[in-house]
């Protein structure tokens, strides 16, 4: 027996083959073996191992039919003598003191399995090289542990949620002993075979160390199993993989082991969301003579998911996280077979059975006892309210407990309320938490204080999907829709959470726009934040068919940061239908505006199906200057300029100055300052404000702030403005204004192109023009004024530039 076998499956690698046998034979650690399986090359990559063989007796070569890389690696495995296994692909290699490293730790500690990590190198020609995380397989800087033996459940546990569990058979060095004892093999004829091997040894592992070195590197290059593209092999093997992991959780018994339920699931969605997050049209044309067989091992998968939910105890959340995954396994195909959505059914159909059975373990119904209820707002409302729908009145006497309410001060529901401090006052053996997001602090609250005096009910028990969620329905009704009707469905990308109202006026004008003139289509949204923070997951869940529509604003060109999220979106989405709401193009004269001006040049016309309108005639200019002809440009309002409130006018007093402090003003404080004093001067009183609202805008709250805004603007006589949307506000609302450009010219371009010809709105070529204006004879000062504007023939030309009709 020698110390290390090394294994390496070899097919058509005959370019890289010789780094990687030399790689092995200059090991510091020299009583190794390296077994080089041949699987069926059809290169010179059988003479390249045959001459290492030749001279050098600690090679042995195996030579067999193509089988792939799972069974390469098995063969190696079972003609492996050392006590110690290590699995290098063949375009791949190590250092020179890996594997002494390796076996000096392993035989030091006994050890099953000691885990590294890899740098990485990329191929000059590789055309997409430059997307390439280079420090994908490290994770130094996460584990702060290393050296320190511990299990593989509680290395998962410790690291799995920070990605420090990365999954390549490669940074693994294995006891040999203890893959045949737990019969630890990878799975035949299937890609991604790594991510079972991978589960499997962590759960069989007793002794594993994590060493915070880069022995390997692995090589990104064309035409290798995992870089190639999509096949219907490699479809298949996604499923297959699924399987192969729930059979191994059932074989090592940790069925009913939460932390493995769930890094199971972990494991299925990022595999699906990794290998199918960029589906092309090729791809799907690739797969369609297969798809009743992909839409087979799609159902399979997903009972299979409900299975390992339901695992994880019987909850309402696992409704919903079942439809969201059904939702995700049919989007990057688009097929949704009648077997899925009956699936689907059954399994809404199931939520009020989970919920009838919670409600039926709880002592409501018991007469002339007193229970306690650990929360009572609109939340604990609702759950009594359900309770009695489903199992009828409500027997027992009830106390209602508050952590911060004194005690007997109030009532709910004619209900006693107490302090949790006081529970000693009233005779309970039984307390019910009614909450979904504090249900572990309540409980913490309860225990701390009274240890296990009371038997304490918890409805949730960890799940964060509040009984009275109508989320699951939402995707039910959706998956429905598709089953149906055929995928139609927008994305509006880019969405704002920031401060900026008049980016706010244009999501919401853009649904109203959505709804009234789309009407067939599902429209989702997706904010700045979510596709800043989970992009990956966004591109995964998003079909070819669907239509991403990106938000208008200000912000393309190179003057503020988002415009480089709307070049990432358009490469993110290459074979997406993409429409760009108006928008104001911008470019500095300095390198970084012409870095900018170049990049869109080349992103625009790269996509084969792009839509960009300007909401300025300049705008538009600037585009066919700097993008050319070939994308296609339209003239359109600012989405903004679609939204009416003038048909409530109110007494209106005062000047409201609405002035910039940011990049895009033009004015100094001199000049601000000296309007303001020109109206004091007139006797005016003059307020101050901005298109900023104090804290970032949830959409929830979008309708609320912009008519805050909107009848702080219309409360005014006049309203001196150089902000864009502060102008299209006081169009919109009747409110008399001033306009004074940016440095972006878009105010004098909206005004220009679609304002002019309204009389309370002014636009001035210099702020010295505001005070030779005769207020006395702007009739419109002292008047009601309402919008009358109409741009149907521009949203009626926009749907259909949407939806891809002339």
């Amino acid at each position: 027996m020698c110390k290390v076998t090394i294994v390496i499956p070899v097919y058509n690698t005959g370019l890289y083959l010789k780094r990687a046998i030399e790689s092995c034979l200059i090991q510091t650690l020299r009583d190794i073996e390296i077994i080089i399986v041949n699987d069926g090359s059809t290169d010179n990559s059988l003479e390249i191992a045959k001459e290492y063989e030749s001279y050098d007796d600690r090679v042995k070569v195996v030579s067999t039919e193509n089988r792939g890389l799972s069974e390469a690696r098995n063969t190696g495995l079972e003609l492996a003598k050392g006590k110690y296994v290590y699995f290098l692909d063949s375009d791949d290699w190590i250092e020179a003191e890996a594997i002494e490293q390796c076996y000096n730790h392993a035989a030091k500690n006994n050890l099953d399995l000691v885990l590294f990590d890899s740098k990485v190198s990329v191929e000059e020609l590789r055309e997409f090289s430059k997307e390439i995380n280079l420090d994908a397989y490290k994770r130094d800087h996460i584990i702060d542990n290393p050296y320190t033996v511990m299990s593989g459940r509680q290395f998962v546990e410790l690291y799995a949620d920070k990605r420090g569990t990365l999954l390549p058979a490669w940074l693994v060095f294995a006891d040999r002993k203890f893959l045949t004892d737990n019969y630890l093999r990878f799975l035949p004829g299937a890609y991604y075979e790594d991510v079972a091997f991978h589960f499997s040894c962590m759960m069989a592992a007793e002794r594993i160390m994590y060493i915070p070195r880069a022995f390997h590197t692995r090589t990104y290059r064309d035409g290798s199993i995992m870089t190639s593209g999509l096949s219907v092999r490699k479809v298949c093997s996604i499923y297959e993989i699924t399987k192969e992991l729930y059979s191994s959780l059932t074989m090592y018994g940790k069925e009913h082991d939460h932390l493995w339920t769930n890094y199971l699931i972990r494991l299925t969605r990022n595999l699906y969301r990794t290998v199918l997050g960029n589906v092309t049209r090729k791809d799907i044309e690739t797969c369609r003579p297969y798809s009743a067989e992909i839409l087979r091992l799609q159902k399979e998968a997903v009972i299979l998911y409900y299975k390992v939910l339901s695992l994880t105890g019987e909850k309402p959340g696992i409704i919903r996280r079942t439809l969201e995954f059904i939702e995700e396994v049919v989007t990057p195909f688009g097929w949704i077979s009648e077997e899925i959505i009956n699936i689907a059914r059954e399994v809404v159909s199931k939520r009020d059975k989970i919920i009838y059975k919670i409600f039926g373990s709880l002592p409501l119904n018991e007469e002339k006892k007193k229970i306690g209820i650990y929360g009572s707002g609109k939340h604990a409302e609702y759950i009594l309210r359900k309770y009695k729908e489903m199992l009828g009145d409500i027997k027992a006497d009830l106390v209602f407990i508050d952590t911060y309410k004194k005690s007997f001060h109030d009532k709910f529901y004619n209900y006693d309320i107490i302090n949790i401090d006081d529970l000693k006052t009233v005779d309970i053996s039984e307390i019910i938490i009614l909450s979904y997001l504090y249900e572990d602090e309540m409980y913490n609250n309860i225990v701390s204080r009274y240890g296990n005096k009371y038997k304490i009910h918890k409805i949730y028990n960890g799940d964060k999907e509040p009984i009275d969620s109508g989320n699951y329905l939402k995707i039910y009704n959706r998956l429905n829709r598709y089953y149906s009707f055929g995928r139609k469905r927008i994305i509006l990308m880019y969405t704002p959470l920031h401060t900026n109202i008049g980016d706010h006026m244009i999501a919401e004008a853009s649904f109203k726009f959505f709804a009234g003139y789309l009407p067939d289509y599902e429209v989702s949204e997706i904010t700045s934040k979510q596709y800043a923070n989970y992009r990956d997951a966004v591109v995964y869940q998003t079909n070819v068919d669907d239509i991403v529509v990106i938000t208008g604003g200000g912000f393309i060109g190179s003057l503020w940061p988002s415009g480089q999220y709307v070049y990432e979106i358009v490469k993110d989405f290459p074979d997406n239908k993409i429409v760009i709401l108006p928008q104001t193009m911008y470019f500095n004269e300095n390198e970084e505006g012409e870095r900018h001006k170049k990049l869109a040049n080349e992103i625009f016309n790269k996509h084969r199906d792009l839509s960009i309108c300007w909401r300025e005639e300049i705008s538009l200019s600037r585009s066919r200057e700097y993008i050319g002809e070939n994308v296609k440009c339209y003239l359109m309002p600012d989405m903004a300029l679609t939204l009416n409130y003038s048909h409530e006018q109110r007494q209106r007093e005062g000047i409201l100055l609405c002035l910039r402090s940011d990049r895009e003003g033009l004015l100094s404080d001199i000049q601000k300052r000296a309007i303001k004093e020109y109206f004091l001067n007139k006797g005016e009183i003059v307020n101050e404000s901005c298109m900023r609202w104090d804290v970032p805008i949830k959409q929830e709250h979008r309708d609320e702030v912009i008519k805050s805004k909107i009848n702080e603007i219309k409360s005014h006589k006049l309203v001196i403005t150089d902000t864009l949307h502060c102008m299209i506000s006081c169009a919109i609302s009747g409110t008399p204004c001033i306009a004074i450009d940016n440095i972006s010219s878009k105010v004098k371009g909206v005004y220009s192109t679609w304002l002019k010809d309204i009389k309370y709105i002014r636009f001035v070529s210099s702020y010295e023009d505001i005070f030779s204006i005769y207020y006395d004879s702007w009739e419109e000062l002292h008047k009601k004024n309402y919008y009358t504007k109409n741009y149907e023939e521009y949203l009626k030309r926009l749907a259909n530039i949407i939806k891809g009709e002339r």
